[in-house]
């Protein structure tokens, strides 16, 4: 994983889990970039997608598209990825 000047630790011992196309996603830090979020659940390449995330209880979504931007992630916070690269013609 690259180096982001951004990351932050969650307290000591303290496992933040969170879910991205429903999956299971646990880390240590508190806050991500796009791409480590898109990294940790296996979304890859990462330049081929982007994040929906699915905000309070209205679901009001939120489209975070650049894979440098820093994200506080919390308990339970809720993801999509969405793939925008070329789809493939048989």
């Amino acid at each position: 994983m690259t180096s982001n000047p951004h990351t932050t630790t969650a307290p000591a011992g303290i496992a933040i889990d969170f879910f991205v196309d429903n999956e299971p996603v646990m880390t240590e830090l508190a806050t991500l970039t796009v791409a480590e979020i898109l990294r940790l659940s296996q979304n890859a390449p990462v330049e081929d997608y982007f994040l929906i995330e699915f905000k309070g209880q209205s679901n009001q979504q939120v489209r975070h598209e650049d894979l440098n931007e820093a994200i506080h992630v919390h308990p339970q916070q809720r993801f999509a990825a969405v793939f925008r690269g070329p789809t493939p013609v048989s």
